[in-house]
């Protein structure tokens, strides 16, 4: 049977198979499979922890480890070339699924075994995209006065949005407008001790993550001071 290919999530950002679930905090593990029909495909294991489906533990499927931040559209053309695609083809003929008398279990030959061993060695040192959440980008080198200070939220968002979209060849977790309305949030000081301005407190106003009240408040506090 003929190798298949199923890789079009790969093609659909720099790092499609980084995946953590909320309240994680390790990414889920990401792979390439081969079924026993010949299908390649890859993505992200939808198991906690370390467990998998019966039919790759019986490895009726094969799967191979790559980072769960490898670089997608590369992996996805690295798959298709013919040096993989003879890897596979190589993989495939020499998998058979038996009746071992409980289950059945997947087995590979000689030839097959030090094919997967050569594409597990190519895909553990593939290409890797760098990831970083929306708060890490903005402020790993930079404050919020540096960033956001007497503008607008929707003018900064759009020039931050555009200058990460020339000079970032990452990938941004996470929404850089929450993360700038989070560090105001964070720094807000109902005494005003917060180097905030007033473009800071009507966007927490409008986001509702401060009421009117509380800004009414601050601006008693530091008219008193």
């Amino acid at each position: 049977m003929a190798i298949t290919f199923s890789l079009a999530n790969l093609r659909e950002s720099a790092a499609p198979l980084s995946h953590t679930y909320p309240q994680q905090i390790n990414p889920q593990p990401a792979y390439v499979e081969l079924t026993e029909g010949g299908e390649v495909s890859a993505d992200w294991s939808g198991e906690i922890g370390n467990s998998v489906p019966m039919y790759v533990w019986h490895n009726r499927t094969l799967r191979m480890h790559v980072a769960h931040n490898v670089n997608g559209p590369a992996l996805a053309d690295y798959l298709e070339s013919a040096e993989a695609l003879a890897l596979l083809e190589t993989i495939h003929a020499g998998h058979e699924v038996d009746w071992d008398g409980s289950n059945y279990v997947g087995k590979l030959s000689t030839d097959a075994s030090e094919a997967l061993e050569r594409l597990e060695g190519v895909l553990r040192e593939f290409e890797t995209v760098e990831i970083w959440t929306a708060t890490d980008y903005l402020f790993s080198g930079n404050t919020l006065a540096g960033l956001w200070s007497g503008r607008a939220l929707d003018e900064v968002v759009a020039e931050l949005e555009k200058e990460a979209a020339i000079n970032f060849d990452g990938v941004i977790h996470g929404s850089l407008r929450d993360a700038l309305l989070a560090e105001a949030e964070r720094r807000f000081d109902e005494d005003g001790d917060d180097g905030l301005d007033e473009r800071h407190i009507a966007a927490l106003i409008a986001d509702g993550r401060i009421t009117q009240a509380q800004a009414d408040e601050r601006a008693e506090n530091i008219a008193n001071n």
